[in-house]
Order: C-alpha cells, then structure tokens, then sequence
C-alpha cells in the first residue's frame, strides 16, 4: 500500500496538470470573446495568446496527420514531379 504522502502527492499533480491544461483551454475562448464584445482592456497586459485554434475536427484531424507524418501527401493530391 502507498503511504499518505505518495497519495497526496499524486493529488496535487494531478490538481496542478488539470488547472494548467485548463487555463491553455479556457484562456483563448474567453480572450475571444471579451474582444468580440469589445470589453477587453487594452491597459493589463494578458500575455501571449495562441489564436491557431482548429476550426473544425477536419483541422485537427490535419494537423495531427501533418504532426505524425510531416512529410506524407495527401493522397486526394495530384503527385508533384
């Protein structure tokens, strides 16, 4: 069996891994939508931001394809020469 101390342990990874991964989800979508209502302000700094979020699961599905085979072609392609 684990000690108290191991269990503790593994519960506050866990807490911190789901605050992080949380705030990389959450962040875009608000920041998205205070400046869509224009009710963003410009005098505190939010940090950096990244915008490249998949429109739709055809881009995610390409981006992982392009991230496991980065030098595969599509093969709906013509084949370059």
């Amino acid at each position: 069996m684990s000690s108290n101390g191991a269990k503790v342990l593994a519960i506050v990874f866990a807490g911190a891994v789901s605050w992080y991964t949380g705030v990389k989800f959450w962040k875009p979508i608000v920041v998205e939508s205070l400046e869509k209502r224009g009710m963003l302000r410009d005098d505190i700094d939010i940090g950096y931001v990244d915008r490249d979020q998949p429109e739709s699961w055809k881009d995610v599905v390409d981006k992982y394809k392009e991230f496991v085979h980065p030098n595969a072609q599509d093969p709906n392609e013509p084949k370059k020469e």
